[in-house]
């Protein structure tokens, strides 16, 4: 991606190749990756902390792009960040990498699926500890 485009209007993006050439096929990951950049310039710019709050933020994204994400990006914000995963997006060695900036962790899982129950333990998937009452 060489340019982006905002409408002022509508807000519809535009992205153009080296060439110029307007981009009309990008991968999910590619998409959540433009997005996640977008949404990351916003942040620089604004002059106000809020929380931010990430659902399945690293779920279509590459191996390389969610080391990027984790070491350059998330490691380095001062900003409270929430993020809602699953153990196959952030696997035993993203979660180490992780660590050192979590302040809480917590699972959360289905205990009783006939009568829709839910259970919350403190720690992610890989510490699992102890149980909080819900």
């Amino acid at each position: 991606i060489s340019d982006i485009k905002i409408e002022p209007n509508n807000f519809n993006i535009s992205l153009y190749g080296p060439d110029n050439e307007k981009l009309t096929n990008l991968s999910s990951g590619e998409q959540e990756l433009v997005i996640f950049a977008l949404l990351w310039s916003i942040i620089e710019i604004s002059e106000t902390q809020y929380p931010l709050v990430f659902d399945t933020l690293l779920g279509r994204i590459d191996e390389k792009h969610r080391n990027n994400i984790i070491k350059f990006l998330l490691s380095k914000t001062d900003r409270q960040i929430i993020i809602l995963s699953t153990d196959s997006e952030i696997d035993n060695e993203h979660y180490k990498d992780l660590r050192p900036y979590i302040e809480r962790d917590y699972l959360i899982y289905k205990e009783d699926k006939l009568n829709h129950k839910s259970a919350i333990k403190k720690n992610f998937f890989y510490e699992k500890k102890d149980e909080v009452v819900v």
